[in-house]
């Protein structure tokens, strides 16, 4: 905005024109009775005050198009063309009345979208590249960031995204397993029934992640979904690799620990940053197509999985 243009603002307040346009109007309405020459004036009133402050103040209204960056150009950890993997996820953007494009073929410019989707980037981000997604979170946008399991994916570029955005998230290098609550007897493709009261877990019953990474939440984040009591990870796996919140040791067989343990821990984060949004899941393939054909249907219509996508969408 231009200083001539700010000078108009704070002189059409200091000179009181808001009054005078109102009493300008009230001639025309003589014929009409005082009680609606009241209510039309305090309409338009409020009208005019509405059009003066989003004039003076374009800032203070977080004007958000109706647009999804998917972005496959970090080397993302799929296993085709995210226009293949994730059409149905596209399509679900588009019932909503979103355009979705590929950073691969649009580049990469999240401050031009409403949401931006970072999916298991195997690159880092540069700095100015996690300025532009600030940017779009200052200006009212959504964040989804989608991990994947160890050792098919490393979360370090994932979390040195979240932690430049400063959000409480960060991505568990591990594999959760469940030998109770699964999807069709795999025991990575574990579900829960738990959910905090949340608009994402509006209308969810249960949902089925397809080998997925824990989270860890801290600060402002709501963890929205959390394992069942009976979802672990081995405790070989953790010895290996160190991981945050389960048992470690340092080149110790499996043989060398009981099969398991219990953790409770979140699947489903979400946290407001500024103006913005940001949700995080530790799994692609919850929101996928099955291109293998291992299941009848897609992955995304696996319980109420479709409905947390639609849920994200809106919120």
């Amino acid at each position: 905005m231009t200083k001539a243009a700010i000078g108009q603002c704070i002189n059409l307040f200091e000179a009181g024109d808001l009054k005078n346009i109102l009493v300008s109007m009230k001639s025309p309405m003589t014929s009409i009775g005082d009680e609606q020459m009241r209510k039309v004036s305090f309409f338009i009133g409020v009208l005019v005050l509405a059009l003066i402050l989003t004039s003076c103040f374009p800032g203070s209204f977080p004007r958000v198009p109706r647009t999804v960056l998917i972005d496959d150009s970090h080397n993302s950890r799929i296993d085709a063309a995210a226009s293949v993997e994730l059409e149905n996820f596209i399509q679900a953007f588009k019932d909503k009345g979103y355009t979705v494009d590929l950073s691969s073929e649009e580049g990469f410019s999240p401050e031009e979208y409403g949401i931006v989707v970072v999916v298991a980037p195997q690159t880092f981000y540069s700095v100015d590249e996690m300025i532009e997604l600030n940017t779009l979170l200052s200006k009212g946008g959504k964040v989804l960031l989608l991990g994947e399991y160890y050792s098919y994916y490393d979360s370090a570029p994932l979390n040195a995204v979240a932690s430049y955005l400063e959000v409480g998230i960060q991505f568990n290098n591990n594999l959760l397993h469940d030998n109770t609550n699964n999807y069709d007897g795999n025991n990575i493709w574990i579900t829960t029934t738990k959910f905090n009261t949340h608009p994402l877990t509006a209308g969810l019953n249960k949902i089925a992640l397809i080998a997925a990474s824990s989270l860890n939440t801290s600060g402002e984040t709501q963890t929205v979904a959390y394992a069942e009591p009976t979802t672990y990870v081995p405790l070989y796996v953790s010895s290996r690799d160190s991981l945050s919140g389960v048992v470690s040791g340092v080149d110790l067989a499996a043989s060398e620990f009981s099969s398991q343990i219990t953790i409770v821990v979140p699947l489903v984060a979400a946290a407001s940053v500024g103006s913005g949004k940001i949700v995080a899941i530790g799994d692609v393939n919850i929101f996928s197509d099955d291109l293998w054909d291992y299941i009848s249907g897609d992955f995304i219509d696996i319980f109420d999985n479709r409905k947390l996508l639609e849920n994200i969408i809106d919120w």
